[in-house]
């Protein structure tokens, strides 16, 4: 996300590139794809009335998102089998746990 500027004849351009990685899943939950948007601003300084914004625009508007999908869940409780008392095997949706118990 670091804006790259640069002046065109009386203009000064930014453009600024805010391109996400996927974000992997909170307590128990899968991740998420990335996604990319790039903003260009142009701002040119007129005679008489100062610097003003002729371009302020997202490209593209939405931004990307077809990215490879964020990874799955982690395991909450993860047995490598060992024993476990008090919690079956499966998937969990819980207040107390989020997410896959098992090997």
């Amino acid at each position: 996300t670091t804006p790259i500027s640069f002046s065109i004849l009386a203009a000064q351009a930014t453009v600024t590139p805010a391109v996400f990685g996927g974000v992997g899943g909170g307590y128990g939950s899968p991740g998420q794809a990335g996604s990319l948007l790039i903003n260009l601003q142009v701002i040119a300084n007129l005679p008489v009335v100062g610097p003003r914004v002729i371009l302020n625009q997202d490209f593209p508007d939405p931004p990307i998102t077809n990215f490879p999908a964020g990874g799955a869940a982690g395991a909450a409780i993860l047995r490598n089998s060992n024993t476990l008392i008090g919690l079956i095997d499966g998937n969990y949706q819980t207040t107390n746990i989020r997410g896959r118990v098992g090997n």
